[in-house]
Parts: structure tokens; sequence; C-alpha cells
């Protein structure tokens, strides 16, 4: 070796612990080309032993078991038959920790199916390893939630119950700590009918969906049906929104507004159809019997409901609009629309609708706010109230933070800007598609959008439009 360390080209440097590893690599190589390398005859008796049509002879007791369901008793036996060929496998050298995973796969299956018997409600889980503990630590109702799977048949569509790996509801903590909230508003359904209690009897032919808490400014339970909603025939329907009536509204008019109480619970479910609109509140099991919030075909039925109401008023000359359960009636004179009024309230009274009488405003007048819009006839400007011009402020400052937008984001924003429309000049259309178009390259996958250039249009939209 030289001075500074360096080992010469030719010069040959023995490294005896080298050695040493290289003889112990050559001996594990040795050992695991044994574990793993199996004789001929010994796969063909696993192979013949699996196909064979009369169980081993080994000293495992035949288990009987009488299943409700056929099919879970068939299973039951094949399981428990394959079991018997595998056990005699286990002394094969090689093969033992895998055949062993088998079986005990097989058992805890066999496990699973005796309690899944005991539950009408479990039918798909074999997917799942290990759930047979998972179940028995679970109460007598299993604490689950159910979704309803639609499958193909000779007979056609039909919907079965599926159960899935989470199935218990995600409650958020904003979600707990309306906890008490939410229970008075369950009570405030089972007293109004909207709801009835399913008893443990009849909740094998429930479906049960999630239910969820939609934000605002009053409290809505909302049941996820977007499952159910995959196989529903909604047709298309126009609502009568503030562009409905833009270019009818009488100059120096006069106003009223109405809301109907609770409007989807007006409509009642057919007795039959109601099992599809289940869902679980703590331990107890609810069903609606009304429209509930969520269903996608809910707005067509309930605006089909009222349009038979404004086409006759319609062809009586009168004026007014109904988006959903907010209605608007607009005359030429204060007696005018008095007399609508009158008329409107009797004939819905009569036909059985409630109206929520703390928001309704009979007194005919040249302002009022409907659909987050405040209308005034007297000079005829149309403005947008302030917490709605709020929430779009801070809607687009959220997508202003995010670097890739989700097309749920998108979304959103555009329903936000096409709500109002009504009220932008050619110049803010502009501004509201250069949002878009820097939300659309934010969400490529190719593009890194600067922020830079949705500044201008973030500070168009800090202004106050109203």
């Amino acid at each position: 070796m030289s001075r500074d360390g360096n080992i010469p080209v030719n010069e040959d440097v023995e490294h005896p612990a080298d050695d040493q590893h290289m003889e112990e690599r050559d001996v594990h190589e040795d050992v695991f080309d044994a574990v793993i390398r199996l004789d001929p005859r010994d796969l063909n008796a696993i192979i013949q032993a699996v196909k064979a049509d009369t169980p081993s002879t080994s000293k495992l007791p035949s288990t009987t078991c009488s299943f409700k369901r056929e099919g879970f008793g068939r299973q039951f036996d094949f399981n428990n038959d394959v079991i018997q060929k595998l056990t005699p496998l286990q002394s094969i050298e090689g093969v033992t920790a895998t055949v062993s995973d088998v079986i005990q796969d097989l058992t805890v299956r066999n496990e699973t199916l005796k309690i899944a018997d005991s539950y009408p409600q479990v039918f798909n889980f074999l997917d799942i390893k290990k759930k047979s503990e998972a179940l028995k630590t679970m109460d007598s109702k299993l604490g689950v939630t159910y979704y309803p799977r639609v499958t193909q048949g000779n007979s056609g569509t039909s919907i079965k119950r599926m159960r899935t790996e989470g199935d218990r509801l995600a409650i958020s903590a904003e979600e707990k700590a309306t906890g008490p909230k939410n229970a008075q508003e369950i009570n405030k359904l089972l007293s109004t009918g909207a709801i009835r209690e399913v008893l443990c009897d009849s909740q094998q032919q429930l479906h049960i969906h999630p239910l969820s808490v939609a934000k605002g400014k009053k409290l809505r339970l909302v049941l996820d049906l977007s499952h159910l909603n995959q196989f529903l025939h909604v047709p298309k329907i126009k609502l009568d929104d503030m562009s409905s009536i833009l270019n009818v509204l009488p100059e120096k008019g006069f106003m009223a507004t109405f809301d109907l109480r609770s409007g989807y619970h007006h409509v009642r479910i057919s007795e039959s159809h109601t099992e599809y609109l289940g869902f679980r509140w703590g331990e107890r099991v609810f069903k609606f019997l009304c429209l509930p919030f969520g269903l996608a075909s809910a707005p067509f039925i309930f605006t089909k409901l009222l349009r038979s109401f404004i086409k006759v008023w319609r062809a009586q000359g009168r004026g007014l609009a109904i988006y959903i359960d907010d209605g608007i009636i607009f005359e030429r004179s204060m007696e005018a629309c008095a007399e609508t009024v009158s008329i409107v309230r009797a004939d819905l009274r009569r036909a059985g609708w409630f109206f929520a009488e703390d928001k309704c405003k009979w007194s005919p007048s040249q302002t009022c706010k409907w659909l987050g819009f405040h209308i005034d006839l007297s000079s005829m400007i149309i403005s947008v109230s302030a917490d709605r011009l709020s929430k779009a402020v801070q809607r687009l400052e959220t997508l202003y933070n995010l670097s890739r937008p989700s097309l749920y984001d998108r979304l959103r924003w555009a329903g936000t800007t096409s709500s109002l429309h009504v009220v932008l000049n050619n110049e803010d259309k502009r501004n509201t598609r250069a949002v878009s178009r820097e939300i659309a390259a934010a969400q490529s996958q190719n593009c890194d959008c600067p922020k830079v250039g949705t500044k201008p249009v973030k500070r168009w939209w800090s202004c106050d439009t109203g």
C-alpha cells in the first residue's frame, strides 16, 4: 500500500472477512433452495388431494350445521371439505405455512357464515378476511349501515342489500357538536309523520342509507341516496327563478312573497316504496314516509304538483312564480296584488298546503327579498343580498387558495356564477369566464397555474356590487 493510502492496481489484497461472508451466503442459498424446491411427487400429491372426490381420511370431526340459507350451507360444506383435504398436506416441507394460512382463512370464513346466518342483514362479506371477529364485537343489530345494490337477473332489475367495509357513518366534529339539535329534528319529523321508526322484525327488508346534515340557515337532514339515484328516471324541468320573471316585473308595481312549510313533506311516498328510504340514527332505525331531501326526482315531482295551480292562476292573468317552495306574487297595483294574495292563500290551503307564516310577507310592497335578491320595483333595481354576495366571495377565495381545484369545486363555482348572471353586466360576465379559465388551467395535470393572473378577477369580486 502506498503512503497516501491508495491501493496499487497490480497488488492483490486478501480479505478474510469477505471469504467468510461468501461461505455463509453459499450455505444460506443451499438451505433456501432446499426449502422452496419441492419434489414433483409432492406437488402431484397436493393436486390430487385437492381434486379428490372424497374427503381425506383426517381426524377432523365432521361438523354438521343447519343453516337458514341453503347457499350458506353449501358454502360451509365446501370449505369444510377443502379443509379436511388440505390438513394432511401440512406435513409436506415447503408448503406448511401456505397450507396453514389457507386452512385458517377457510376456518374464519366458516365461522363468519355461522354469524351471518344469524343476522339476515349481512349478505356479502366473504371477500373480507377475519370479518367474523369484527362481527362478534358488534351489538345485536351489528351497528352498521347497509347500502342497496342493484343486480341484473332473469326477472329484471332488483335491489338487494350489500354490506361494505367502513359502513359506519363518519360524523364530523361539527355534526357531533350539533347532535342534540339533530335529535330534536328527528323528534320533530316523528311528530309530523314525515318518518316512522322501524322495529327489528321489519328491518330485514329495509334499505338503509347514510344520513348527513346540510349546512344552512336552518337544520336539514339529507339522505345520501347517490346510489339509488342512479336507477331513477328523472325528466328535466325548468324551474322559475329570477331570470324567468325579470322581464315581466311591473314598474312601480307591488309584490308579496310566501314560503311553504317543509315543502317536500307534503308529498307522501307509496308504502311499498318507503323500504328504500331507511336511515339509522344512533341505535334506532327509521324510514321516510314522504319526499326526502337527497332524492333526485324530488324537485321534479314537487314542481309538477304546483304547476297545476300556477297554470290556473296565470290563465287568469295573475303574476306569480314558485321556485320549489319559495313563491312570489307581483301585480301592477296594490289592490290587484292583495286580491291575488287572497286567492293564492285560499287555493293552497284548501288543497292541503301549509305555509311558514314567519317567512311569508303577505302585505303588498314595492320591495321584497326573493331567492337571495333584493327587488325594488319603485326604482326597478335588482341587487344581490349581502349574505349571498359574501358567500360568493368566500367561495372564490377558497378557489383562489387551491392550487388544483377539484371538479366539485369548479362546478360549485359555476353554479354560483350561473345563479347571479341576471345582475351581471357584460364586463362582469367576461370576468367570470376568466375565473373559469384559470380554474380549468389549474385543474390540468400538465399546468402549474400561477395565481398572479387570478388576482385582478379576485379584486373585482371584492368590490361592492350591490
